[in-house]
């Protein structure tokens, strides 16, 4: 159970049903339940597909969407295709879409500089020989290397070759003839929703634009 209660997989929505981030099933069903002070009260989305003459749910046409508060939602059905949460006393359905009641702003985040993030703006070239390197060859490098001051900052972090990086140790890169070929800055706070890369759940397409 604390697998499921655990996962980011609840996309939150503001009172514009608009995307604003993730939640985890356990912060969703306290949302649900009258929220907390940073987790404010939502209802959950019932979305339901259409079934068609041979039985089988119709995923690629619009389902219907209905906000439903948990006294309602702990009695809906359980599908074939839902996550559900066993307790003692009920099978719950996993929600994969939150509302909120009262929020409608649209939060900003901060982008930090992960070696995913470091990565994608890199295109996937290595920072001090300009080649192509797979994800697993990259590695995070510290232009001023932590021992000598280096902080974990956009401006002194590249990705680079592992096996270059692990040569270089605490060298100066004219010791070895490179020189980095980003200079990169720490880019402007971006809304929300641009921050989920991935979709977790068929549900989540209704609320990005394609």
């Amino acid at each position: 159970m604390s697998e499921i209660v655990n996962r980011r997989i609840v996309l939150s929505l503001n009172a514009n049903w608009q995307a604003i981030g993730l939640r985890s099933v356990a912060e969703a069903f306290v949302a649900m339940n009258g929220g907390s002070k940073d987790n404010p009260p939502v209802k959950a989305l019932d979305i339901s597909y259409s079934i068609d003459k041979n039985g089988e749910y119709e995923f690629d046409k619009m389902p219907s969407i209905f906000p439903v508060s948990w006294v309602e939602w702990i009695d809906l059905p359980i599908r074939e295709y839902d996550l559900v949460l066993n307790t003692c006393k009920y099978k719950i359905r996993v929600p994969t879409v939150i509302v909120a009641l009262n929020y409608n702003k649209i939060p900003k985040k901060s982008l930090y500089p992960t070696k995913k993030n470091l990565y994608d703006f890199q295109r996937g070239i290595c920072g001090l020989t300009g080649r192509k390197i797979s994800w697993s060859q990259a590695n995070i490098e510290h232009k001023i290397p932590k021992s000598k001051g280096g902080r974990n900052t956009w401006e002194n972090l590249i990705v680079a070759d592992r096996d270059i990086n692990n040569a270089r140790g605490n060298k100066d890169y004219s010791e070895l003839g490179l020189k980095p070929l980003f200079n990169h800055k720490t880019p402007a706070p971006i809304p929300a929703q641009f921050t989920i890369k991935k979709l977790e759940s068929l549900d989540w397409r209704w609320f990005f634009e394609t």
